[in-house]
């Protein structure tokens, strides 16, 4: 259907015991997120005409992310349109069993 997209960025993506995340870039602006199945997410944009290629990346304003966190290999902190500070999450420390700065920089 034209004016709507399916993503890949469900459960493992996003908490799910608050409000749903925000479109941040990567999509028309006015697009919005909604609940669609365990891990497909429906984005439905503002215009029927709108559509996005596949393989598109859509960025998001998480809520909050501390039931996810984990999942993810790298943290990037901004505020507004600036990067903050990044490096590699716990998860990522724990999931190769190999201890590393969280503050590093790589």
């Amino acid at each position: 259907m034209s004016g709507q997209a399916t993503i890949d960025a469900g459960l493992k993506s996003f908490a799910t015991n608050g409000p749903l995340p925000k479109v941040g870039a990567g999509a028309p602006t006015g697009t919005t997120y909604a609940l669609f199945g365990d891990e497909p997410r429906l984005l439905t944009f503002p215009e029927v005409a709108c559509q996005l290629p596949v393989g598109s990346v859509v960025k998001f304003e998480k809520p909050h992310c501390d039931p996810t966190v984990n999942l993810h290999d790298y943290l990037h902190v901004a505020q507004e349109d600036t990067l903050m500070t990044f490096g590699e999450s716990m998860g990522a420390e724990f999931s190769r069993r190999s201890p590393r700065n969280f503050n590093s920089k790589t």
